[in-house]
């Protein structure tokens, strides 16, 4: 028998589809955007012009926004389980400002990227490693992705929210790059032009119709405009000589402002920085530190993630956060989290029916 608290919820929601047909979209708006996001992924389901509203783009519930960019990582949690989640205020020391997302997954999350409020994740062990996609806060399950038969060792995500496509990049063993468009429903091969390797690359990141990924090497990128069918190599920051890199250092890129950016700390000499890519490959300076003036000593930090004002470092025995408001360091315990990325909330889910066109070759 059904408790009183569902079947209260169960009446709630007959009464709120009873009113789909006479209330106008302007007052319906008012009502969704205060209602929690489980409720909210229920009455997806009430008809298709609710499905419409609630998956918009404009829309965003009251909880989801937030006048600073969310983050998502996922957090190792009882018996090894990895699980997925989400804040908007970066506080180390405040365990209750994590949110669990929707979106749990029971085998092990290899790693995962984000576009636009859409995630793609690699899951799985050994052979039966797959790609899947799906909205974390929106949806329980994600939806697979035809799989690549070769082993996968670093990949990229992304979404246009206006024409609900996606592409996924993946660098494969033995140093190929493949690439799966959701409106062609297939995998293809990118050929590499001449005097561009493809050793390691990870972190790949997209800027409009453009791929960026590290090299190993610290001192190039590798970018692949997938519209002209172009490739380039582009020295980073420590490749032009702006930042010496003597000693462990760590890089890291990722999209800032609708623009590329990359993180460097270099740990002989305790110094970080940011830089944004300009027109013709120029990298501008956002922010440099002097961490020994900060107080630190050889702490091994690797960059982790930035958005305004907070640039986020972290080693195995800590996370230091620094705001270059108030030109704050301030050091935690370790999180033990892994990925964090920015992160834009939207209540679209991605549908299996989305797949139709490509589900036969799940």
């Amino acid at each position: 028998m059904a408790s009183p608290s569902c079947i209260l919820q169960i009446e709630t929601e007959r009464r709120m589809a009873s009113l789909s047909g006479s209330l106008p979209k302007e007052l319906l708006m008012k009502v969704f955007i205060l209602l929690p996001v489980k409720t909210l992924c229920r009455f997806r389901a009430v008809c298709k012009s609710w499905e419409g509203l609630l998956s918009s783009q404009s829309f965003l519930p009251s909880s989801l926004s937030s006048p600073r960019p969310f983050t998502l990582f996922l957090k190792d949690c009882d018996y090894g389980i990895k699980k997925m989640f989400f804040r908007s205020n970066f506080d180390p020391s405040n365990a209750l400002s994590c949110n669990e997302t929707q979106f749990q997954c029971e085998d092990d999350i290899k790693g995962f990227a984000c576009s636009n409020g859409m995630v793609c994740c690699l899951i799985g062990l050994g052979s039966s490693v797959k790609l899947s996609i799906g909205n974390p806060l929106a949806q329980q399950n994600f939806c697979p992705i035809p799989k690549l038969e070769t082993s996968i060792m670093s990949f990229g995500f992304s979404f246009d929210p206006n024409s609900r496509n996606f592409k996924i990049l993946v660098h494969s063993y033995p140093y190929d790059i493949w690439i799966f468009d959701s409106s062609v429903g297939s995998w293809s091969l990118l050929n590499a032009q001449r005097g561009i390797s493809l050793l390691p690359l990870s972190s790949f990141v997209c800027i409009g119709t453009t791929w960026y990924a590290l090299s190993n090497d610290q001192q190039l990128l590798v970018s692949i405009d997938t519209k002209r069918k172009k490739w380039e190599k582009i020295w980073t920051p420590i490749g032009f000589g702006i930042m010496g890199a003597n000693g462990f250092s760590c890089d890291k890129i990722q999209e800032w402002n609708g623009r590329l950016s990359y993180a460097m700390v270099t740990n002989e000499v305790l110094e970080a920085g940011i830089w944004v890519l300009y027109e013709d490959n120029q990298w501008v300076e956002v922010m440099t530190l002097d961490l020994k003036e900060l107080g630190l000593r050889d702490f091994r930090l690797h960059p982790v993630v930035w958005f305004d004002e907070m640039f986020v470092m972290e080693n195995e025995d800590n996370c230091v956060t620094y705001n270059s408001v108030n030109d704050q360091l301030k050091s935690f315990p370790p999180q033990w989290f892994k990925g964090h990325l920015v992160y834009r909330p939207t209540m679209f889910a991605w549908k299996q029916m989305e797949a139709s066109r490509w589900s036969s070759l799940l």
